[in-house]
């Protein structure tokens, strides 16, 4: 076997001081994601030489005689950052891409005996994992250019009528209680099981909110949230969605539609692309695809 150009690390999160992180390997990010689960965070550094090209953050489920690599709800994605030296040429830099991923896929299955993790829509080229004995599933999410105006269906564009006659506000600030006493119900209206531990998300949200990475906007009714939304973002391009709880009463009355609506009208001016996390369950799917959203894929990797 040829031996890898690259030099495979896993390292403590607070690694990420030595790169400008993205969100999703923000160390801070990382940390508060873990909690929620009780995860540990890592990150999964490539090098060539002295030089850092790519680092990919992992967590993993520790269990009586193993470890595992497992999806972290808290952080949708996981995603690959990749570095080139500025006069690498684009050809080369394909293949160096391939070759990190190769690199890391063969660490993987040296160290994790179970390994899930969910890659970010812009990867698309999995074939570093996959030609090394990986799955590649497709998952699916929905996405908004901010410049762009909705295009919803007639049945939509009726449910957002039926909400501006309702008299919903508008407004944008943080409120944990009301959020997740809206998300308890939905789990149980939708018969799921509560994996949120409300204590540990409560800390999830004031601490990312704190540090400026989660926001938190409402719509309310009469002076009551009647939807809950939480939104990340480290001030970037993409802003991303992760979790909505509506009030089951006012869904009849567009709620859900209106919120998407406003929030897209709020960030027109802050970030160009609006992530709304998920595509995967044939009633979220479809609600998404009637306004006007669009459809992306992202991998999750597997072994």
């Amino acid at each position: 076997m040829t031996k890898s150009a690259y030099d495979i690390h896993l390292t403590t999160v607070e690694t990420a001081e030595k790169f400008q992180p993205a969100l999703w390997t923000n160390p801070l990010f990382m940390t508060e994601a873990a909690k929620v689960y009780d995860l540990e965070p890592k990150l999964l550094l490539a090098y060539k030489g002295e030089f850092l090209a790519a680092a990919l953050p992992i967590y993993e489920k520790r269990r009586i005689g193993s470890v595992s690599l497992v999806i972290n709800p808290s952080s949708y994605y996981q995603e690959l950052q990749i570095w080139h030296q500025e006069e690498t040429p684009a050809p080369r830099r394909l293949l160096d891409e391939l070759q990190i991923t190769s690199a890391m896929a063969l660490y993987l299955k040296a160290h994790y005996r179970n390994i899930a993790f969910n890659l970010t829509p812009g990867q698309v080229d999995v074939r570093g994992f996959t030609w090394n004995g990986f799955k590649a599933l497709p998952f699916y999410t929905f996405t908004h250019q901010l410049d762009q105006e909705l295009s919803p269906i007639r049945d939509e564009r009726e449910k957002l009528r039926r909400a501006e006659a309702r008299g919903y506000q508008w407004h944008k600030g943080l409120d944990v209680e009301a959020f997740l006493t809206l998300n308890e119900a939905l789990e149980q209206r939708k018969n799921r099981a509560i994996v949120l531990h409300p204590q540990r998300m409560r800390g999830y949200i004031e601490n990312l909110h704190a540090a400026g990475l989660l926001r938190q906007y409402n719509v309310s009714r009469e002076g009551v949230i009647k939807s809950s939304n939480l939104l990340l973002t480290d001030g970037g391009e993409e802003a991303f969605t992760i979790l909505r709880a509506s009030d089951r009463a006012e869904m009849r009355y567009g709620v859900s539609a209106w919120h998407t609506q406003q929030l897209i009208n709020d960030l027109k001016t802050q970030h160009r692309m609006l992530d709304l996390c998920g595509g995967n369950t044939p009633d979220v799917a479809r609600f998404k695809a009637a306004l006007g959203l669009q459809l992306k894929v992202f991998y999750r990797i597997t072994n």
